[in-house]
């Protein structure tokens, strides 16, 4: 957003896993208040608030949903890989990618990530999120605590 100091007060559009296709959008903000105040302005419904409500860039009016991120698969392949070589123990991370004149760009991982009522395959998260507690349970019952 413009004249933001962090990702604290972007729209996260939710994308098609499979064709790149940006869907509706919906704002974070409300999510990242501090103190008793901050809590009770969370509650206050927000453009946004309802389910992928946001279609445009909010501060250019420029229609976002419906567009495709560029070759996508790329993009998907190399967060994969990046997955893999940095942190191949660590179930889930939320990767940011700049797509940039200069090309496409890895920002940050974000190893505390959520879905910001993004499309998941539960399914598949659950059965993810099991076998990775069975692993830790595991280890616990093994008496090696350390993950490896």
């Amino acid at each position: 957003r413009s004249g933001a100091k962090t990702d604290h007060q972007s729209v996260l559009f939710d994308v098609d896993a499979v064709t790149g296709e940006i869907r509706g959008g919906a704002s974070n903000g409300r999510w990242y208040k501090l103190g008793l105040l901050g809590a009770l302005q969370s509650l206050r419904r927000q453009q946004g608030g309802e389910w992928h409500s946001i279609t445009r860039h909010p501060d250019t009016n420029t229609m976002i949903s419906g567009s495709k991120i560029p070759d996508f698969a790329t993009i998907r392949d190399m967060v994969s890989e990046a997955h893999a070589k940095m942190a191949s123990g660590v179930p889930l991370i939320g990767w940011d990618v700049g797509l940039t004149t200069a090309g496409t760009l890895l920002l940050e991982a974000n190893l505390s990530c959520n879905f910001f009522r993004g499309s998941v395959d539960k399914d598949r998260y659950h059965s993810l999120l099991n076998e990775h507690f069975q692993a830790l349970s595991n280890r616990l019952m093994e008496g090696n605590s350390t993950p490896q």
